[in-house]
């Protein structure tokens, strides 16, 4: 398996900093090469949280038209069915996983 780079470019590391701060979520920004890499990333983010965490992926695809999908994870399962559906491609995208507020 290729090696996963993880980037955190400083304007967005202010802004990781700053939200947890404020709100207490966690947020990062990763680059994809591998779904399996980006499944680890969630279990292990999921388990540091609740056993149920609420994610919401957005993808900022690198094509012509620029297009963002936002889809809400409720599961890795979930992820894997999106995964095939040729949502995430196999090309190096960029991720923003947030962890959803738990709501009253």
């Amino acid at each position: 398996m290729e090696m996963m780079h993880v980037v955190l470019v400083p304007a967005l590391a202010r802004l990781v900093f700053q939200l947890q701060l404020l709100a207490m979520v966690t947020l990062f920004v990763v680059v994809m090469q591998d779904i399996l890499v980006l499944m680890e990333l969630i279990v292990r983010q999921a388990k540091l949280h609740a056993q149920h965490v609420l994610m919401i992926l957005i993808q900022v695809q690198q094509a012509k038209t620029n297009v963002i999908h936002v889809v809400t994870i409720r599961s890795v399962s979930q992820l894997v069915a999106i995964s095939q559906r040729t949502l995430l491609a196999p090309t190096p995208n960029a991720l923003l996983l947030v962890p959803a507020l738990h709501h009253p």
